[in-house]
């Protein structure tokens, strides 16, 4: 639909609306619900490039989310989504909603639907850009445990700006 002078609509709940001014809420991109099953090597959803190895990885970006958790405690298999209503991360021993704390930590509210969480069938074990879930903390390896130390999974996730540009969700095994 084209409307003149920069004019614009939008739905808001059964009413049609035509004006100037569309407030940010309703200018928000909302993604659906996208699950995609993560694989050992590179995936990368929407801009973001989330690698699982068995050894961390030494070029990763400064500000690229990096943790580990033993493989006896991933429950079913990892996967990266989106936010969903409603969700909830346990973190410090509290359980807050993501909602909240994404704002709290300032991100963008057209960006909040692009965040990638990674999980597993128990749960949401990180979320870039907030500290890391507690089920992951208490899994995190000592120098002491190094002689009983179980295989582990590294998972780092990284804001790639040369992926911003692309159009679509996710590609397998970008370099």
């Amino acid at each position: 639909v084209s409307l003149p002078e920069g004019k614009a609509f939008f739905i808001s709940a059964d009413r049609l609306v035509i004006g100037k001014d569309i407030p940010a809420k309703e200018r928000v991109k909302k993604e659906p619900g996208i699950t995609k099953p993560l694989y050992y090597g590179n995936n990368t959803f929407f801009e973001y490039r989330i690698s699982l190895g068995t050894v961390p990885r030494d070029d990763a970006d400064e500000n690229a989310l990096i943790f580990s958790i033993p493989e006896s405690e991933i429950r079913g298999s990892l996967f990266v989504r989106n936010r969903l209503p409603q969700d909830t991360y346990v973190c410090a021993g509290m359980t807050k909603k993501i909602k909240k704390m994404l704002c709290d930590a300032g991100s963008k509210i057209e960006e909040r639907g692009r965040i990638p969480f990674v999980c597993d069938a128990d749960g949401i074990l990180a979320v870039y850009g907030l500290p890391l879930s507690d089920r992951v903390r208490k899994n995190v390896p000592s120098a002491a445990d190094k002689s009983t130390q179980e295989p582990l999974v590294f998972v780092c996730i990284e804001k790639r700006a040369e992926l911003t540009e692309r159009s679509g969700i996710f590609h397998d095994n970008d370099k």
